[in-house]
């Protein structure tokens, strides 16, 4: 009975360690499957490597050529029960990102360390202003970023807007803009201004609670720019000292 037992044991020893041998191993292409299948618009060319450790290439999200993406698994001793840690690298024709992420099962919820340099022509105002485009390029250096409300709230860290301009519905460079992320007094409190002098100038600050956001909004002009203000009169309030306050709020959609 002792030797049956033992040899027991040991046979499920052995199959314990080739499933983990194979999950270990399992190919990136499973990994890769099972995180497209939700979002038909990402597509890749062909992946190589394991679920732990591998590559994407020529990744394509909509029209944006993302270009080749790997991913590293973390260290057990770095990740956060019951949170598993990927690290993340991308890197295109036109940006690099680096970032850590934090899965619970089969589902992302945060996003740490997320460091690069974006276009800003990724950010879709479409459906808030048609015909209007954002230029420049965007460099994030995050902490996290929480995809449901968290003790932190959303997001902190730093987002800087180099060569700032809009395109389509009216051409306007803006400079450099600095937008500071950080969780205070029970929400999560944006602050954004521009850091030079142009025609026109951004500055305000956003509260974000959970479920709901309030924005202020103001815009400063030179003279060559009064129309402007002119022209957006209607959706703020015009300052004694020439500024336009734009205010607003509503709810957080996750």
């Amino acid at each position: 009975m002792i030797k049956f037992l033992l040899k027991l044991i040991v046979v499920l020893g052995v199959i314990l360690l080739l499933a983990v041998v194979v999950t270990w191993q399992a190919p990136a292409k499973w990994l890769i499957t099972r995180a497209t299948q939700p979002h038909p618009d990402i597509q890749y060319a062909r992946v190589s490597g394991t679920v732990w450790k591998g590559m994407a290439y020529d990744v394509k999200w909509r029209d944006i050529l993302l270009g080749d993406i790997q991913w590293d698994f973390m260290e057990l001793s770095q990740a956060s029960p019951p949170f598993t840690t990927w690290h993340f690298e991308g890197n295109g024709l036109d940006y690099h990102l680096s970032l850590l992420a934090d899965f619970e099962r089969d589902s992302l919820r945060r996003l740490r360390y997320i460091q690069g340099e974006v276009p800003a022509g990724w950010v879709d105002l479409s459906k808030k202003i048609p015909l209007l485009f954002l230029d420049g390029n965007l460099l994030v250096n995050l902490d996290y970023v929480e995809l449901e409300w968290g003790p932190r709230g959303l997001a902190a860290g730093t987002i800087q807007w180099n060569d700032a301009a809009f395109t389509g519905l009216f051409d306007e460079k803006l400079g450099d803009i600095v937008v500071t992320i950080e969780w205070a007094d029970g929400a999560t409190q944006v602050y954004f201004h521009s850091t030079q002098v142009r025609n026109i100038m951004l500055e305000g600050e956003a509260r974000l609670t959970q479920g709901r956001y309030e924005v202020l909004l103001i815009l400063h002009v030179t003279e060559k720019k009064r129309y402007v203000i002119e022209k957006l009169a209607r959706l703020g309030q015009i300052q004694p000292d020439g500024s336009l306050h734009i205010t607003l709020s509503g709810t957080i959609q996750q």
